[in-house]
């Protein structure tokens, strides 16, 4: 495949994904889902690059010799902090029932996004099961906390 598609899909795809969600969520005025969506991206993001400063596991193009499609840096591989930031959004869009329609858009990126780096030898599948269960704890616990976090005079702008 062309390497600038590998680029355009696996390395870009998932930070457009988060701006159409955030550009829809703006458009339609509603702040506490914003809020909420950020968040949940944001605590998946840190808590993979925590796992990932805390366990060094090589990128499988450090194992099987194989240059990958995607240019990385030779730092750990697990949890792939594109996939968790891009499924932890896609989960907390798809949370709401008005958000559906976008979310199908979202979700399928995420899906691509992931896949194109499993595919560019930058993750494995270890990596993204990792990904998904950081998203999944981010997701359930922004959700525990957000009547917390988002009082309830937190509103449409």
């Amino acid at each position: 495949m062309n390497q600038a598609l590998f680029l355009f899909i696996g390395q870009y795809l998932p930070h457009l994904i988060i701006v159409f969600g955030f550009l829809v969520l703006l458009f339609k005025k509603n702040l506490k889902f914003f809020l909420f969506c950020l968040i949940t991206a944001i605590l998946s993001l840190g808590l993979s690059e925590i796992i990932k400063s805390a366990f060094y596991i090589p990128r499988p193009f450090l194992l099987n010799g194989k240059d990958p499609i995607l240019l990385v840096n030779p730092d750990s591989s697990f949890p792939s902090s594109h996939a968790a930031t891009a499924i932890s959004f896609a989960l907390a869009f798809a949370s709401n029932k008005k958000y559906l329609l976008y979310a199908i858009p979202i979700t399928l990126g995420a899906i691509a996004a992931t896949g194109f780096r499993i595919l560019g030898n930058v993750h494995s599948i270890v990596d993204v099961f990792g990904s998904l269960g950081v998203s999944i704890f981010s997701f359930y616990l922004v959700k525990s906390l957000s009547p917390l976090i988002l009082k309830p005079n937190c509103r449409k702008l």
